[in-house]
């Protein structure tokens, strides 16, 4: 894997990325980031040859958000004049090449310098004007950019990249920041002109002005930013789709799944949706929860959210459930400005020292580094670690529950903190890509249901184009299509629970709004099924308590059984009060295969056959929970 090579490279004292780009050349099978696939650009710079390839993208939920993103720009003002430099500077130097960008830049300027006092405002320190078909079309020719011109400061455009990542070349060239912002222009301009124009309905040219605020400048700084918006990820995924001979899209939260073939604009040959690897009536206890203490209702939406009542009787179900909970809880929020709220509020009660006083907050952090981020999840894991210690004289008195009363459970000094409490946001880090097994989750939270912020302007104009175009192109509704990007935010953040077949947990959701039958349909199907509803809080706290105290033992004699009827050594199967999870430390290899039980290696002419014929297909979409139904696959 990337870790080997690196050391390899360190023992040698080579270029562990340079030997990764040379054996790829003859390799049969290549690993990359799915953006290396996706984005044009990655794909031109790696020279990375998708022709007659079958391409699998693995954890494919975010592959509308990803083509969508790789058919768009955006270019700051202040970035458009450093490369407006640059050119100059190398006019002088190649004018064949460089004179006719940078008279190009020049006019852009002069556009986005008209354009400026025309522009809407739309909210508070944010002004905004779009175009879109004709009109954008229009707009670009008043910045000379023209269908007609195109192919000419296309093949500048194109000289002008190669030269500045030929490394070899002893020349005078872009910087690499300016060679990146004319690739990226230039390969979403090829796709607004591809076609003879068939596109030009497909994007949105915006020019906005704004105060952008950088981690650590709260009071930010004003400026422009000229933008070409893909609104339909096809646009990008049918060149992928038109070069190989098939595509795979893979991932435990593809649900809802009925947007990627409208969306991607290609038909799948075959749809899976397979079920988990768990007994999931044994090892999950999955609720939806409506109301708090007191019977007071959980609705997270923006109508609510602000109320004090509302987030008292928040902070006390959490608190009420981390007592009852071993090892770690995950609590997904809808979005940081929520989380921040709801912090700042239960400081100022006292909720935030009593939930720290049963197990230690962690928060995660909003932009920084990923080294910023490791540190926090490192520290979150060895809370989880010590807290599992056993320990004695430990005592605990509770008084009954009144959400009134935010001091409802007094602890002894003899008393310990039981694991560690991780507050992150879907969407964020915490909820894709990250494996907590065993006493690193026990419980994943869900507070409210994680829909796109409504004010974001490319949301706004992504619905919008649904709208307009839903009958014509055979696309979900605008409304529809914001609701499937909710859920599978929330679906991906319920999978960060349960990670092999020998994990047990719990996964709540805590909101009114599932009691509607509309939102659990949306779940995934392996979760759906299995949702249980409470008529009062105290009820499911009840069957939340029932199912920890019980589910070890259960979970025990499965282990058993299984590693009886199979050729697995009992060693290898940590007890379920020894299992610890632990973050990838750099040169770490993570065996997970100790953990989801024997690898299977199918070698019947059926299963080979199968993979023959899935293979053919012209595109093909399934939906995996965890590594042995992709095997059995």
């Amino acid at each position: 894997d990337i870790e080997d090579l690196v050391q390899v490279g360190q023992v040698v004292k080579g270029c562990s990325y340079f030997a990764a780009i040379s054996m790829a050349e003859n390799a049969q099978l290549i690993f990359c980031p799915y953006s290396y696939i996706i984005n044009p650009v990655i794909r031109r710079a790696m020279e990375l040859d998708i022709k007659g390839a079958i391409v699998i993208l693995d954890e494919a939920h975010n592959i509308e958000d990803m083509s969508r993103e790789a058919g768009s720009v955006d270019i700051e003002e202040d970035v458009l004049l450093q490369l407006q430099t640059e050119l100059g500077q190398l006019s002088l130097v190649d004018a064949m090449i460089y004179q006719p960008l940078y008279e190009m830049t020049q006019e852009i300027i002069s556009w986005i310098e008209r354009r400026k006092s025309t522009l809407e405002k739309r909210e508070f320190q944010h002004y905004f004007s779009c175009w879109t078909g004709d009109k954008a079309l229009r707009e670009l020719q008043e910045a000379n950019i023209s269908q007609q011109c195109f192919p000419i400061l296309q093949e500048c455009a194109s000289k002008a990249i190669k030269s500045a990542s030929d490394a070899e070349l002893e020349v005078a060239h872009l910087s690499g920041m300016s060679a990146l912002t004319l690739e990226g222009l230039f390969s979403s301009l090829t796709y607004f002109f591809s076609g003879n124009g068939i596109h030009i309905f497909d994007y949105q040219l915006a020019l906005r002005h704004y105060v952008k605020r950088d981690v650590g400048n709260a009071a930010g700084a004003w400026t422009h930013t000229l933008s070409l918006w893909c609104l339909s990820p096809s646009v990008v995924f049918r060149d992928i789709a038109g070069l190989t001979l098939s595509v795979i899209l893979t991932s435990g939260t593809l649900s809802p799944m009925n947007s990627f073939s409208s969306e991607l604009g290609v038909q799948f040959g075959t749809c899976l949706e397979a079920p988990h690897v768990i007994d999931v009536e044994s090892q999950l206890w999955a609720a939806s929860i409506s109301t708090g203490p007191g019977n007071y209702p959980l609705n997270a939406s923006y109508k609510t959210a602000d109320k004090y009542t509302f987030q008292d009787a928040l902070g006390t179900s959490l608190e009420e459930i981390c007592k009852i909970v071993p090892g770690g809880c995950l609590v997904f929020f809808p979005s940081y400005k929520l989380m921040e709220k709801l912090s700042s509020r239960w400081r100022e009660t006292g909720q935030w020292a009593r939930l720290n006083a049963r197990k230690s907050l962690f928060v995660e952090p909003r932009g920084g580094s990923q080294d910023d981020f490791e540190l926090v999840l490192k520290d979150y894991y060895n809370s989880i670690r010590q807290g599992n210690k056993p320990t004695i004289g430990r005592k605990r008195r509770g008084k009954k529950l009144d959400p009134n009363n935010h001091n409802t459970v007094e602890c002894t000094e003899n008393s310990r903190k039981e694991g560690a409490a991780f507050l992150a946001v879907c969407r964020g880090k915490v909820s894709e890509g990250i494996d907590f097994s065993d006493e690193n989750a026990r419980v994943v939270i869900i507070v409210g249901i994680p829909f796109p912020n409504i004010n974001d302007i490319q949301v706004a104009q992504k619905k919008k184009y649904n709208d307009t175009y839903k009958s014509s192109k055979n696309l979900l509704s605008g409304n529809e299509w914001y609701c499937h990007q909710a859920f599978r935010a929330l679906n991906q953040a319920a999978g960060r629970c349960i990670r092999h077949r020998f994990d047990y947990g719990a996964i709540i959701l805590l909101d009114e709004r599932f009691r509607e039958e509309r939102n659990i349909t949306y779940i995934s199907k392996w979760l759906r099924k299995s949702i249980r509803r409470y008529d009062s809080f105290e009820e499911s706290l009840e069957g939340l308590e029932s199912f920890f105290r019980d589910v070890k033992e259960r979970i025990g004699k499965k282990t058993v059984n299984v590693l009886q009827n199979s050729d697995i050594n009992l060693e290898n199967i940590p007890s379920m009060d020894q299992s610890k999870g632990f973050t990838r430390k750099k040169n770490q290899k993570v065996n997970k295969s100790n953990q989801c039980g024997p690898k299977v290696v199918s070698s019947s002419a059926m299963t080979a056959e199968r993979t023959a014929q899935l293979c053919q297909s012209p595109s093909f979409v399934t939906s995996m929970m965890t590594l042995l139904p992709k095997q059995n696959l």
